[in-house]
């Protein structure tokens, strides 16, 4: 089922930011936050629909690195994993992308990373020159960039200081805050939130550093505790305690 097009996504943390690009009537974008659906924006924005909307199924991939970088692509359903790897194949997940997220950045006209879908998704690929022809929507994706430049700057930390269960903990805490905000649930509701993990337990190892055994060995220790339930289909949890999860991952309850 697609989403309801008002859905948003705020990065774990983040509070709603209005947007306001000049040359727009003071107000006319009162309530409107960052992370919307691109259709919906331009929609918002009065411009010319542009993109092209590409349905991927599981484990596709968007664009390679090296690759000439003519589009962005704005994540409207699904998650997309932007990778990197070594010259001995080594990989690193160096990004997560949830609905309302860009993914496709270059450096020199050449995609700086290679982007996969981890489950169907639905992307609307947009040219940079359409971009750069309408200023509002150059400037909603300036700051959705800088948003995502915040995340990875949290991730980097995390990778760097963090313990296996306070990085597991921080993953499992966003996916948990992206679910409860693109319904609009309240953020008292603490309890008992399910999610559907995209990614498999390799994959999040690569993301966080950790080897497989280390996110078995942390996913096994949390439902010890009490703190979340494993089901079991793939990618099953039910988060018994969010405010708990969130102080193991050290962010604010």
């Amino acid at each position: 089922m697609i989403p309801h097009p008002m859905q948003i996504n705020r990065i774990t943390g983040d509070q709603p930011i209005a947007i306001e690009p000049a040359g727009l009537p003071a107000g006319a974008l009162s309530g409107v936050k960052l992370g919307l659906r691109l259709h919906v924006l331009v929609s918002v924005l009065g411009v010319p629909d542009i993109g092209k909307q590409l349905n991927f199924g599981k484990r596709q991939i968007v664009c390679h690195h090296g690759d000439p970088a003519t589009h962005l692509f704005w994540v409207e359903q699904g998650a997309v994993m932007v990778q990197q790897y070594l010259v001995d194949g080594r990989r690193q997940l160096v990004e997560i992308v949830l609905p309302g997220g860009i993914c496709g950045f270059s450096q020199q006209n050449l995609y700086a990373a290679t982007c996969e879908t981890l489950q169907p998704s639905v992307l609307r690929a947009c040219r940079k020159s359409e971009l750069e022809r309408h200023g509002e929507l150059g400037w909603v994706v300036e700051h959705q960039v800088e948003r995502q430049l915040c995340a990875a700057q949290a991730h980097s930390l995390a990778l760097g200081r963090m313990t296996a269960q306070e990085r597991v903990c921080a993953l499992l805490s966003r996916f948990a805050e992206h679910r409860r905000t693109s319904r609009f649930e309240r953020p008292s509701d603490g309890l008992n939130v399910h999610i559907q993990l995209p990614m498999t337990r390799g994959e999040i190892g690569d993301y966080l550093g950790l080897s497989l055994e280390t996110v078995c060995r942390t996913l096994t220790d949390l439902q010890r505790k009490g703190i979340v339930e494993i089901g079991r289909h793939h990618g099953d949890v039910m988060i018994q305690s969010v405010k708990r999860l969130k102080r193991l991952g050290g962010g604010a309850e």
